[in-house]
């Protein structure tokens, strides 16, 4: 994995978004039907601004880094920025659709359909997926497994998505339709993706690790794999100051459980 260049994207702000600067996007107006119908909630996410800003500080300032966050963390912006950088780090809401019914049964691959129910959200989806009056040929900051399978990320070697869901599909005979299958479509060649919701400490003590370790030089499979020993060996302490005579209250935590280091992986990775 090259990693003189990285693209970091956190703290999306889901309500307001940049202007598309690109004319010729055009939009995925199935999966905005798809996203419209579910309307999932979209929180701000904290830790993922913190955790996109602590991938940038430990790589310093002699890297060719790029930082998107809140209103300028866009689908335009992505959708021009990606394809230039060697390593993409997107942390954000993702979102399967048909997560609960999909199962393991196995389906026929129907890429139009099954790749418009994966997506990313990213700068203004919120305020996009609540707006009757929303046009779906325009940039919605949905950004689906099919819209990713027609860009060219060929110079990507490794994507990074910090999200939700973000390794789940529809099991076919070709494998799993899902962003995995659109980005694989596009060029990258490895992936980190998550299978469930994981908090945001451990989270962000993985994917630290894991940049850190590729910056050292080790291959993307040593890197993820030390990453995840690196977590499950972590103890973290948090104290919380009480008032009165109270002592305070010391809080630690383990990351050696399955529900926090097994809810990554590595695809393709080499």
């Amino acid at each position: 994995v090259r990693t003189n260049s990285m693209l970091a994207c956190g703290g999306v702000d889901y309500k307001t978004s940049q202007p598309s600067a690109n004319t010729d996007d055009v939009n995925d107006n199935i999966a905005y039907a798809n996203m419209s119908a579910v309307a999932p909630g979209l929180p701000y996410l904290n830790g993922s601004k913190a955790e996109a800003d602590s991938l940038r500080a430990i790589r310093g300032e002699n890297h060719n880094d790029t930082l998107l966050c809140a209103s300028n963390a866009s689908e335009s912006a992505l959708r021009t920025l990606m394809g230039k950088y060697h390593i993409v780090h997107i942390a954000t809401h993702g979102y399967f659709t048909e997560a609960a019914t999909a199962e393991t049964d196995i389906r026929p691959l129907a890429s139009d359909e099954q790749l418009s129910k994966n997506c990313l959200f990213l700068s203004g989806a919120e305020s996009n997926l609540h707006n009757p009056e929303f046009n779906p040929a325009s940039l919605d900051g949905i950004l689906s497994a099919r819209e990713l399978a027609e860009m060219n990320l060929s110079q990507t070697d490794l994507m990074v998505l910090s999200a939700c869901q973000t390794g789940l599909g529809f099991v076919t005979p070709d494998g799993v339709a899902g962003l995995q299958r659109g980005l694989k479509a596009a060029g990258v060649k490895a992936l980190v993706v998550r299978l469930w919701k994981v908090d945001d400490q451990a989270t962000a003590i993985l994917m630290k690790a894991l940049i850190s370790n590729l910056d050292k030089g080790m291959d993307i499979t040593e890197a993820f794999r030390e990453a995840r020993q690196h977590l499950m060996k972590t103890v973290t302490e948090r104290r919380y100051k009480r008032g009165g005579e109270l002592p305070d209250l010391v809080v630690t935590k383990k990351y050696d459980k399955p529900q926090y280091h097994d809810a990554f992986i590595l695809i393709d990775g080499y």
